[in-house]
């Protein structure tokens, strides 16, 4: 409560663990001022820590192309922290992202959105490994830098990976004795051309077509006893694979 004429104060708190340079952050305010019932403040800071990320302090991994496997930075060491940038210790949150770091030693030309790097700068490379999980993942890689102000930097990595193939029908359910084909297509970063082998379970035969550029068919068809659960199919694709549950229903 402000009384009229009187003067009253706002605490606010800016979290700058992943903020460098100039930033800006807005502020939302109501009150029961029937002139100026909202009021919007914008909090200004310049944030200096110990290094510079370029391009920032957020990569992106994902295996739908082959350019997005792996994430580049570039570190700089901020103009007035004392010491020498030292990269030690890099690590990321989960096994299957592996972390590569050097020291520029000649300029480094731009690349991959990165700018031109110069002695003295340090190059840090994120890059998926085999075995990553399927899904969508918020995950993290951390780096000592052997300076004061900013001892650690964590950097946040949005991961995004995809099964090898893509069944346009979702779930597939098969009925006994009748066949059916499934259109599919290969994850954009494999080789048209690659060959899918499929292994199924007694009872169930499978088939691939190959199709037009990354599109395929699966005939399937099911003539065991009817099963109590999902059957599994089973697709390799360079070295990748993927198991697919089948329903299987009885005919009516």
């Amino acid at each position: 409560m402000i009384p009229p004429g009187q003067v009253g104060e706002i605490k606010t708190t800016l979290d700058t663990s992943a903020l460098s340079g100039l930033v800006g952050k807005g502020i939302s305010i109501t009150t029961n001022d029937p002139y100026t019932p909202d009021i919007q403040l914008v909090v200004r800071a310049r944030v200096v820590g110990s290094v510079l990320m370029l391009p920032g302090y957020t990569g992106f991994l994902s295996n739908r192309q082959i350019e997005t496997r792996s994430t580049p930075f570039l570190i700089r060491q901020e103009p007035g922290e004392a010491g020498e940038l030292l990269i030690s210790a890099p690590r990321a949150s989960v096994p299957w992202i592996d972390v590569e770091v050097r020291e520029l030693t000649e300029k480094h030309l731009s690349d991959k959105g990165l700018p031109a790097g110069w002695p003295g700068d340090w190059l840090l490379v994120a890059t998926l490994k085999r075995g990553a999980p399927i899904g969508h993942f918020q995950e993290t890689v951390r780096f000592n830098t052997g300076l004061q102000r900013e001892p650690e930097v964590t950097l946040k990595i949005r991961v995004d990976l995809r099964p090898p193939v893509n069944l346009n029908s979702g779930e597939v359910s098969l009925v006994v004795g009748q066949p059916l084909t499934v259109l599919a297509s290969l994850r954009r970063d494999l080789d048209p051309k690659t060959v899918v082998k499929l292994s199924a379970p007694a009872g169930l035969s499978a088939r691939a077509e190959p199709g037009r550029g990354r599109f395929f068919k699966i005939h399937l068809e099911w003539n065991g006893p009817l099963p109590d659960a999902p059957v599994e199919l089973q697709l390799e694709i360079a070295g990748e694979t993927q198991t697919t549950p089948i329903m299987v229903v009885a005919a009516e």
